[in-house]
């Protein structure tokens, strides 16, 4: 009897030790695969948090470069004043021989020269958008331009310079300053002469078109021409017309077509 009750605490000691060891390899299975399971998890979270970052990042460039091209429409938009039409050409520009075979058409009523150039500013790291424009053909298109410039005479210097508010701030300059720009290989030293009347938040400056054409070596060449239609014009036909005349390379804009404010 002894020996069978000794026999069987002896089995019942196996057994549990049995269970224990059975109990331990399952516990650390389970471990293992509840570590592995969480590291799986980890890693799609990483997984997600990247792709989230990366469309974050994408959007966030979109609204960088679409604020960009917002703020030159705008900008562009103002300078443009009462324009029905704008001739674009490449960054190089086009023959400013375009510029009177459009002017002498009867359906153009205001006909307005543009140079644009983005002079470097030496010592500032930065770029300045410069606006060559005729003062009087742009007074036509746009009334304030006639508040801007009246009684500055010294605007037709080929040194003279009118900022932006938003330009002047930026710069840290005020009227009389001297600016230095980029030329070819040069530098230009420009003068503030007055503060524009127009212009909002946008950073430009406005010279006279054949000023800026000296400076930058520009002769002979425009960037746009801005096109105001006669009274009583059609507007869609006489875009079509001057269309089927541009050179290669020049573009013909219907402003309205613009979705700028």
């Amino acid at each position: 009897t002894n020996g069978r009750v000794a026999g069987s605490g002896t089995s019942r000691r196996r057994a549990v030790s049995a269970g224990l060891a059975s109990g331990t390899r399952i516990g650390v299975g389970t471990t293992l695969l509840r570590g592995a399971f969480a590291g799986e998890r980890l890693r799609a979270l990483l997984g997600v948090a990247a792709i989230a970052l990366g469309v974050a990042l994408g959007y966030a460039v979109q609204l960088i470069n679409g604020a960009a091209v917002d703020e030159l429409a705008r900008s562009a938009r103002a300078l443009a004043g009462r324009a029905d039409l704008e001739v674009q050409g490449p960054r190089s520009g086009f023959d400013e021989a375009l510029y009177p075979a459009l002017a002498r058409r009867p359906e153009v009523a205001v006909s307005s020269p543009v140079v644009e150039v983005e002079a470097a500013l030496p010592g500032h790291g930065d770029t300045l958008r410069i606006v060559g424009i005729d003062v009087f053909e742009a007074a036509r298109l746009d009334p304030s331009w006639v508040a801007a410039t009246r009684e500055r005479f010294d605007l037709f210097r080929t040194d003279a310079l009118l900022l932006s508010p938003a330009a002047a701030r930026s710069l840290g300059v005020v009227v009389g300053d001297a600016i230095d720009v980029q030329s070819g290989l040069g530098t230009v030293r420009l003068t503030v002469v007055a503060l524009l009347v127009t212009g909002g938040g946008e950073r430009y400056a406005v010279m006279d078109i054949a000023a800026a054409q000296a400076v930058f070596g520009r002769v002979g060449r425009l960037t746009r021409i801005d096109l105001a239609a006669a009274p009583g014009a059609d507007v869609a036909a006489l875009r079509e017309a001057i269309a089927r005349t541009l050179p290669p390379g020049v573009e013909l804009t219907l402003l309205t077509d613009r979705t700028v404010t």
